[in-house]
């Protein structure tokens, strides 16, 4: 299929491919099959959309940037040139990636998070909203950061450190596996189901995180049907079965914690 571009352009993309108005693909860029861009997108140079990604409105892909299949781009996100993000991956709304940024499968980055150049997140990390990841930095695996955190440039959080809400860590600082720093501690954590299971009282904000899938206790309330399936392909079957009994757990312990914390 050819698309014309606003400039008189052309770009040769997939029959399968979605384009919304205003679109301009350069035509060096490479689009494969059943990608979904919103309009007003702008993809650069160079760039690879891999299949089954979807790209918000208003967002821009640098040159040379590669986006893997199933990723998803909120709108009026910047993805500055030679990022590359892996398959699974879900970049929310208003999020800034600058050049050079490397980004691991299954990582959620939440809206409005600044991700500075030459950033490495590690596969299934949790950035949440408004966040900003300096420069040099380096996360990995399984990590999790908390809403307005500031990370300094060239530091270094390891394997399943959790830093809570509003933390700044300093530059060049080294954060050891496991750690959890400014956010209260987990609750209860178990391995016996399909996914790991973790419930946190993450400011005093019920939160349960299972596998790489990290939201609050009352948004998990919400989620459809349509929601949870997109999760994993056998996400559904694994809720109906353990929601009932995962949601009153969190309520209840997390309910108890600080009443515990006062006797003490």
């Amino acid at each position: 299929m050819i698309h014309t571009n606003p400039d008189g352009t052309i770009a040769n993309v997939p029959n399968s491919t979605t384009i919304g108005a205003g679109v301009t693909i350069d035509p060096s860029a490479q689009v494969s099959s059943n990608v979904e861009i919103h309009d007003r997108v702008y993809i650069h140079e160079g760039a690879d959309i891999r299949s089954n990604v979807v790209i918000g409105i208003d967002s821009g892909i640098g040159a040379g940037t590669t986006i893997g299949s199933g990723a998803r781009i909120g709108k009026n996100s910047c993805i500055s040139a030679g990022v590359f993000i892996s398959g699974r991956a879900t970049i929310d709304a208003d999020t800034t990636i600058e050049a050079g940024a490397y980004i691991r499968e299954g990582v959620v980055i939440k809206e409005n998070a600044k991700i500075r150049g030459n950033v490495y997140i590690g596969r299934n990390t949790h950035i949440d909203e408004g966040s900003n990841i300096g420069a040099g930095a380096y996360i990995s695996a399984e990590a999790s950061i908390g809403t307005r955190t500031n990370i300094g440039e060239g530091a270094w959080i390891k394997d399943s450190a959790r830093i809570g809400a509003g933390v700044t860590i300093g530059e060049g600082a080294r954060i050891q596996n496991g750690s959890v720093i400014g956010t209260n501690e987990v609750v209860i954590a178990f391995n016996g189901l399909r996914w790991k299971v973790t419930i946190y009282n993450n400011n005093n904000t019920p939160s349960m995180k299972i596998g790489c899938q990290f939201h609050t206790i009352e948004a998990w309330e919400e989620f459809d049907d349509a929601k949870i399936s997109n999760m994993s392909p056998d996400a559904s079957e694994f809720w109906a079965i353990y929601k009932r009994l995962l949601i009153p757990l969190a309520q209840t312990h997390c309910a108890a914690q600080p009443s515990q914390a006062a006797k003490a």
